[in-house]
């Protein structure tokens, strides 16, 4: 075994004990995909370098990048790992700033019912899908929120027009739009990377 492996398994093992919030949570769902025949492994070295998860059979390796990868040297770094990781024929999907963006859905995870959930962590809070929570820190503690949906008797052309009336008073009055075109143009710029990273196989900058 070369030195650079060895030292790769003796941090692996220290990692696993300093895992982030982010890797933390991450990890439980990871081991709920575990008990469905998804065999993932958390701070796994691959020759010198340590990957957060790795899913062995599928060479999948998921990176979560927060706040200690900022410097000029650190992003190098990182780069340099996905760099020998890929030439190692792994396929690499990194999470950056310490974000999160959990998707389960019953065609990809093999659920007997149907489930399309969303999680998503970042560094000053998060939210559930299903069931829907939001949780962040207020004053130092911790608050969890669960929105209200519409029901079913909602009449929904009044919505509409409510939302109509605001944009017209955003165009007209420069009032603050309650969905503004830059969120739109965010949503599809996602849309465009999960397509372009699909036909490509690997991932993409999203600017």
């Amino acid at each position: 075994m070369r030195e650079g492996e060895r030292t790769a398994r003796s941090r692996a093992k220290a990692m696993r004990k300093e895992m982030t919030k982010a890797e933390v949570i991450l990890w439980q769902s990871l081991r709920a995909l575990n008990k469905r025949g998804y065999k993932f492994r958390r701070q796994h070295p691959i020759g010198p370098f340590v990957a957060d998860f790795v899913h062995i059979k599928g060479r999948l390796v998921i990176e979560i990048d927060g706040a200690t990868h900022g410097t000029e040297a650190e992003r190098e770094y990182d780069e340099n790992r996905t760099h020998y990781l890929k030439s190692q024929q792994w396929h690499v999907i990194r999470f950056d700033n310490g974000a999160i963006m959990h998707i389960e859905s019953s065609f990809a995870a093999h659920i007997e019912k149907d489930i399309w959930n969303f999680t998503l962590v970042g560094d000053k809070g998060g939210a559930t899908w299903d069931p829907p929570v939001i949780f962040t820190d207020r004053a130092g503690t911790m608050v969890n929120s669960t929105p209200a949906f519409l029901s079913k008797d909602t009449d929904f052309t009044s919505l509409f027009r409510l939302k109509l009336r605001n944009f017209v008073d955003g165009v007209l009055h420069n009032k603050p739009l309650e969905a503004p075109g830059e969120a739109g143009l965010a949503v599809q710029k996602i849309l465009d990377g999960v397509y372009r990273s699909a036909e490509s196989g690997r991932e993409v900058k999203i600017d």
